[in-house]
């Protein structure tokens, strides 16, 4: 079996619990971390509340499985739209700040819609 082969095959069998809670990434190894091939716990993960506080979900980490691809992506790596992330504000604006717990909670119940804690908002 060829290198792309297997990595072809190792992406594929990436699956994690997180996957399916984020939909907009996709489970797979993460390029700058070629080393890490596993789905982990994520409760065994450092950078865990971090996770948690970019997906905008209340979920139990003990419960929860990770792949390389989200856990860099939502934690250290994780970078805010350019845009501001809000509803009540123009897309085309730059961001002036970035959205706290608090904020996102009122959007979540005011707009039914999640957006990230650190996202960009025009304030």
């Amino acid at each position: 079996m060829t290198s792309s082969a297997n990595e072809k095959e190792s992406t594929l069998s990436l699956n994690c619990s997180i996957g399916r809670i984020s939909q907009t990434i996709k489970c797979a190894l993460f390029s700058m971390r070629t080393k890490e091939t596993m789905v982990v716990q994520l409760s065994s993960v450092n950078e865990k509340d971090l996770i948690l506080s970019h997906l905008s979900v209340h979920v139990d980490a003990e419960m929860h499985t990770i792949c390389p691809n989200h856990r860099y992506r939502l934690g250290y790596c994780w970078k805010p739209q350019r845009n501001c992330a809000t509803p009540f504000h123009s897309t085309a604006q730059k961001p002036f700040t970035v959205l706290n717990h608090d904020q996102v909670e009122t959007i979540k119940c005011m707009c039914g819609i999640q957006v990230p804690v650190g996202d960009s908002e025009i304030y």
